[in-house]
């Protein structure tokens, strides 16, 4: 008898026959073991009320499939997307690709199966497929593709597939793949989207070099244009 396994309830493994979700059990007890097909919410409370003790347990992994334990179950499996064997047979585990990898292969024995991100993009671990891949900050364009350099007075402070924005007002930005803008110097003010630091210049009652702080108009003085 077999017994379904629904993987939303979180299991790292899988069977390897066509149906990915079905689990063969086959149990050592010389007793008759009640099964049920639990396939509801509750699957916990399921094989709570349907499975023998922890004593029951299921047969020696083979070679290509990993043990797991869930309360009175013991079952072996491959893995699914996203993770590998580690590992032989039941002293075996599931592992995650690592972050910046993804794998859209089930059943995987070793990491070779986990594939790179494209250039500056990056994904979770345990990721199953390239459009996990997003652009990191500083960087923009579509999943699952090689993202771009935000350029010189923009920038982009998170990871995604946002746009590259211009640096506000008093604040500039002279290099490209930039997650956040300069503030200009105490006393100056720079147009939206400046990229060097001499455009940050003296505010109306101010007077300096640009790209420097300004200093205020002395008594009996006075400036009204930046």
């Amino acid at each position: 008898m077999s017994m379904i396994f629904p993987q939303q309830h979180g299991l790292d493994y899988q069977h390897p026959s066509a149906a990915a979700s079905r689990l063969d059990l086959i149990w050592e007890s010389r007793s008759t073991t009640v099964l049920s097909m639990c396939s509801g919410v509750s699957l916990v409370s399921c094989l709570s009320s349907n499975l023998p003790d922890r004593g029951t347990r299921a047969r020696h992994c083979s070679d290509s499939e990993t043990r797991n334990d869930l309360h009175a179950l013991a079952f072996c499996g491959s893995c699914f997307m996203g993770r590998y064997l580690d590992g032989v047979g039941s002293s075996g585990s599931c592992v995650a690709c690592p972050a910046g990898s993804y794998s859209p292969v089930a059943g995987a024995m070793n990491a070779s199966t986990c594939l790179g991100c494209p250039a500056n993009t990056d994904a979770f671990p345990g990721s199953t497929n390239i459009t996990d891949c997003i652009c990191n900050a500083g960087y923009t364009g579509a999943a699952g593709a090689s993202c771009m350099a935000c350029k010189a007075g923009t920038y982009k402070g998170v990871n995604g597939t946002g746009v590259c924005l211009h640096c506000s007002e008093g604040r500039y930005q002279n290099t490209t793949a930039a997650s956040m803008c300069e503030d200009c110097p105490a006393n100056t003010d720079s147009p939206m989207g400046s990229i060097h630091l001499s455009e940050c210049i003296c505010e109306n009652g101010y007077e300096g070099t640009d790209g420097t702080a300004c200093s205020a108009c002395l008594a009996g003085k006075y400036k009204s244009v930046n």
